[in-house]
């Protein structure tokens, strides 16, 4: 009796012309699986007819492409896996995935697949964040290294501190909780990494059924200065957060800010206040690499 292969039997694989170089490794993997390759306008025009001999998708295009897909993943029913080029580090970063493609390729067609969660803004897919507002710092996926790097972000983080003003805000969770504060700005992430990470202890996960939002308000100099610091030395050397960061984590955030603001979800998409973020529990079926399935807490 034959072996059953821990890889997929068959798989359309869709590409866009940045990722045209990887559509002949996909097609000659050594793996087993067969692979289909079609270009995703074509997929788009009528993904129903692709899947219907097939239900695990790779896709390998710009982050808009890939949005798009978790989107029609959780409407088609399809699993999915993504196969970044090497420029994409933050894909390759966020699913836990190598610079080396063979290693990606086995990762994108194994058979285990697992559940996540979709996040939606304003009816959107989010992918990795958003932000409105001034977030000073907080888009970074790490601090600067060395003496040279902790002082520009203090010079330069004086220097925001002196444009900075804050807004009312209200907020609303899922269970109709209703938070009035003022702030500069709001990140929101489906699971809290990057710098981010370094205030928070809790666990976050994309199957978690909820969302972050970050609140930054900035009353002080001195407070403000303690979350530069924070931010900047490795470790996590003070007890506790500095005061001018809040975070509210719910299955849905309706978020109204006092005055007119633009949403930028993953730098791709731009919305207008009020903004709706909501999750979907458990939409979509993916492929990743093991890091990507760790528990994320506080660095």
């Amino acid at each position: 009796m034959d072996k059953p292969t821990p890889y997929q039997e068959q798989a359309l694989f869709v590409w866009e012309d940045i990722s045209k170089k990887l559509v002949e490794p996909m097609i000659h993997n050594n793996l087993g699986t067969k692979v289909t390759a079609v270009r995703y306008d074509d997929f788009l025009r009528n993904p129903a007819e692709y899947t219907a001999e097939t239900n695990h998708v790779v896709i390998s295009g710009t982050t808009t492409v890939y949005a798009e897909i978790l989107k029609l993943a959780a409407h088609h029913n399809f699993s999915m896996a993504f196969l970044p080029h090497k420029s994409q580090t933050r894909m390759i970063r966020h699913f836990g995935l190598s610079n080396n493609i063979k290693t990606n390729i086995r990762i994108a067609l194994g058979k285990q697949v697992r559940a996540i969660d979709n996040v939606y803004c304003n009816g959107r897919p989010m992918l990795f964040d958003g932000y409105m507002g001034r977030i000073p710092f907080l888009k970074r996926s790490r601090r600067k290294r060395g003496i040279g790097g902790f002082i520009k972000t203090l010079i330069r983080g004086v220097k925001q501190f002196s444009r900075t003003r804050l807004f009312p805000i209200e907020i609303e969770t899922a269970g109709g909780r209703v938070i009035k504060t003022a702030a500069c700005g709001i990140f929101l992430q489906h699971r809290v990494e990057g710098l981010v990470a370094r205030f928070f202890r809790e666990h976050t996960d994309v199957w978690d059924g909820r969302i972050s939002a970050v609140i930054i308000s900035p009353y002080s100099i001195i407070e403000y200065l303690k979350f530069l610091i924070h931010i900047s030395l490795p470790g996590s050397w003070q007890k506790t957060n500095p005061r001018i960061i809040g975070h509210i984590r719910s299955p849905r955030l309706t978020i109204r800010p006092s005055k007119e603001l633009m949403v930028d979800i993953d730098d791709i998409f731009r919305t207008s206040v009020p903004i709706n973020c909501e999750v979907v529990k458990d939409a979509v079926k993916i492929n990743a690499g093991s890091a990507f399935w760790q528990t994320k807490t506080g660095q």
